[in-house]
């Protein structure tokens, strides 16, 4: 790009960085990023990190299964004042799930609030799901009932995660009890 003129955009860099994320080019992700942090005119990269680039970069090493280069990312994201959002801490969340250290997830959620933040429908997902596919549905139905008692709109992913454990597992009153309150609840199913 740089050869022909074009300087990489925002949009270029978190691009470059999903593609060297999904394919485990560390080094490559590293170096983009050192030339992100400080500038590299020579190269004409001047995009800066800011939490949209780091939430990119924390997505797709979580998805890569790179949880110790997430770890220090954040710590690094941190050190230079940017500022974490909802969606970093979601991100994370899943990462760990992702990782089976649902301890560190769990973490993660209760300390959302202390942050200043409140835990989204995503937030509440992400464990949900992670409980049902490690059947432990009571967990989940535990947090799908904080989240009505805190107000929390509900959506067809929750409400599918939940009835395909309960399905899965022959609870078939618990079941269609769930499927009235999602229609109680004004979420219409999807399949």
């Amino acid at each position: 790009m740089v050869v022909i003129g074009c300087r990489p955009d925002a949009i270029t860099c978190n691009t470059l960085i999903d593609g060297l994320c999904k394919n485990r080019e560390d080094e490559g992700c590293n170096k983009l990023l050192e030339e992100m942090a400080k500038g590299n005119e020579k190269s004409g990269v001047i995009c800066r990190l800011d939490v949209v680039r780091y939430n990119t970069i924390i997505d797709g090493l979580c998805k890569a299964a790179l949880i110790q280069k997430v770890r220090e990312l954040y710590l690094g994201m941190k050190g230079l004042g940017i500022s974490q959002d909802i969606y970093t801490y979601n991100i994370l969340m899943n990462g760990d799930c992702f990782a089976d250290r649902i301890s560190d997830a769990r973490e993660l959620f209760d300390s959302i609030t202390r942050k200043g933040y409140g835990p989204d429908v995503v937030s509440y997902n992400t464990l949900i799901n992670w409980y049902c596919k490690n059947k432990k549905v009571n967990k989940a139905l535990y947090l799908y009932r904080k989240m009505i008692s805190k107000g929390i709109t509900l959506d067809v992913i929750i409400y599918n995660t939940l009835l395909t454990d309960l399905f899965l597992k022959a609870n078939v009153k618990d079941s269609w009890n769930l499927v009235g309150e999602m229609q109680l609840n004004g979420v219409l199913p999807n399949s």
